[in-house]
């Protein structure tokens, strides 16, 4: 690949240690593929207010709006986001919960459909499972389909590293691939239903929450299958539409 990229990693912690050396891993493997990694720490950014003021007015109404708008830019900018937690008690940890907090109008208003992401979760022994769940469930609603993920036992990797840097080697090449390759992206059919679902709850909703309403009419999404070009399965397609029947139904019945 002759053009650079840029990898952003958002990390959910402030110690430079288990999750962080992993990310080092990676960005050493993927230097030879002529990626450039950028870090942002997330524990600087204040706790979410819960005014809900980024859904009814835009993300610049925040009142800490100033301690995450560079973050937002370079989200802008990168081509692929890393997101990089510990596990705590089998979650993300609460630097990582409260940065997706601070961003929930990226679920209501989705807009990174141009960018992949990657998934990394650091634990002793267990939990890793539910919080890569967790994530993935996140950056899909955000528009940003993961490429891969990875589950890193540190307890393991402390005695027998090799298993882990060849996991990471065969994680870098396949990130290459798919990067070059700009497949469209595959959704499933949660995806696709809940694409319906949230269509029909901004048209509800358009007086209650109308920036919502602009962005998906201006997105072209209140008529379309899916938020952007992808490659959608008719059968599953068709069950989507399902369900976003019934569930209007329902609402017009009161």
């Amino acid at each position: 690949m002759k053009e650079e990229k840029t990898i952003l990693a958002l990390i959910g912690t402030k110690r430079k240690k288990s999750t962080y050396k992993i990310l080092q891993m990676f960005e050493d493997e993927l230097k030879k593929y002529n990626f450039t990694m950028k870090y942002a720490f997330l524990h600087k950014i204040a706790f979410c207010a819960g005014c809900e003021r980024c859904l009814y007015e835009g993300i610049e109404s925040c009142p800490y709006y100033e301690d995450i708008e560079e973050i937002i830019k370079k989200i802008s900018k990168a081509d692929v986001l890393f997101l990089a937690t510990p596990v705590y008690c089998d979650a993300v940890s609460g630097i990582m919960k409260n940065f997706i907090d601070r961003l929930v109008y990226f679920m209501h208003r989705p807009w990174l459909f141009n960018k992949r992401s990657f998934l990394i979760a650091t634990t002793k022994y267990s939990g890793g499972k539910e919080t890569l769940g967790y994530l993935d469930n996140v950056v899909r609603r955000w528009g940003c389909f993961p490429m891969g993920k990875i589950i890193v036992r540190m307890a393991l990797f402390e005695k027998n590293s090799n298993q882990v840097t060849k996991e990471i080697e065969k994680l870098s090449k396949k990130i290459y691939n798919d990067v070059l390759n700009n497949k469209k992206p595959k959704p499933g059919l949660y995806e696709l239903t809940y694409f319906r679902i949230m269509r029909v709850m901004v048209s509800f909703a358009k007086e209650y929450l109308p920036l919502d309403y602009m962005h998906w009419k201006e997105s072209n999404w209140l008529e379309s299958d899916f938020y952007c070009d992808a490659n959608i399965s008719k059968s599953k397609n068709l069950l989507a539409k399902f369900v976003e029947k019934r569930v209007q139904k329902a609402i017009d019945k009161g």
